[in-house]
């Protein structure tokens, strides 16, 4: 009696992260394409797909599940892995998203592309192992233990370094919100929550669909009470790149040695230069009247911007 009312109650709270998670993934659909909503798409994706799966495995289909993909560990104890291979997939995606918030979205070569996919994969693979009889008397316990650790070790240190970038570039601009950025760190950190109140509550399954409703109402609640995706730092930038570019009136920007780091087309134009010739260059190699100069300077009829 008592086990079924427990299985009646974890079902009934992986409904709930199902919905929430749902209502995140239907907010976001539509704003795929804004700047850094693809990586919050997929993680409310990764915990849709795991409260799903959660579902299945607490509910009656459970002990099945279980002997179905050849696993020793009990249908009840299975939501620990999946808690821990979830968290894993939401620090890889977490990490593109914070790169891609704060501005660093150049540093998603193909090989880190590449790295990042493969730690969740390692992950699961290891995890599943280690709960296979035939890979334990193969490998080892131990060996798979140690793997295990080191994978895991790595996924939360881009989540932790994520995190950092967010709340860091939110501090940095005061225009961001600091509900934005602080739902937004919430929406990662609370799931990795899971992984640790987990193993001190292990016959409490219903840890991991608290902890992703958390989450997703973190996000909504983001999603309704922020513009997210219109005051992302990375989107202030860019506008900012747009507004300059875009003055009738020429700016050059220059760095501290006097080198052309930037121009718009209006400059280019004044000084008969391309945009390639011009970067890197020194600033008096534009125009000797420019050398040393430094805000507003008569140019002809023109005024530029330096």
């Amino acid at each position: 009696m008592v086990g079924s009312v427990l299985t009646s109650r974890t079902t009934a709270a992986g409904l709930i992260a199902v919905t929430l998670a749902g209502i995140a993934v239907s907010r976001l659909a539509g704003r795929r394409k804004l700047p850094a909503a693809g990586p919050l798409l997929w993680i409310a994706v990764v915990l849709l797909v795991s409260s799903v799966v959660y579902t299945g495995l607490v509910g009656p289909t459970g002990p099945a599940v279980s002997r179905m993909v050849g696993l020793s560990a009990p249908a009840e104890s299975l939501w620990l892995l999946l808690t821990f291979n979830t968290v894993g997939v939401v620090a890889a995606v977490w990490f593109v998203f914070a790169l891609q918030y704060t501005g660093r979205s150049q540093l998603l070569t193909l090989p880190t592309a590449v790295g990042l996919a493969t730690l969740p994969v390692a992950l699961l693979v290891l995890s599943v192992l280690l709960f296979t009889d035939v890979a334990l008397e193969t490998i080892g316990s131990v060996r798979l233990q140690r793997l295990l650790g080191l994978v895991t070790y790595l996924l939360y240190a881009l989540l932790l370094i994520g995190t950092v970038l967010v709340v860091r570039s939110g501090l940095e601009r005061r225009s961001v919100p600091v509900g934005q950025w602080a739902t937004l760190a919430g929406t990662a950190l609370v799931p990795a929550g899971g992984t640790i109140l987990g193993p001190m509550f292990p016959d409490r399954p219903f840890v991991f669909p608290a902890v992703v409703s958390v989450s997703m109402l973190l996000l909504c609640g983001c999603l309704l009470r922020y513009r997210p995706f219109e005051t992302l730092p990375i989107t202030q930038q860019a506008n900012r790149g747009r507004v300059v570019a875009e003055l009738s009136r020429a700016v050059l920007v220059v760095d501290d040695g006097g080198a052309v780091r930037d121009l718009n087309a209006a400059a280019e134009q004044l000084f008969d230069v391309t945009r390639e010739t011009a970067l890197g260059s020194p600033l008096s190699a534009v125009d000797p009247a420019l050398r040393e100069s430094r805000g507003r300077v008569e140019v002809g009829d023109r005024t530029v911007s330096v």
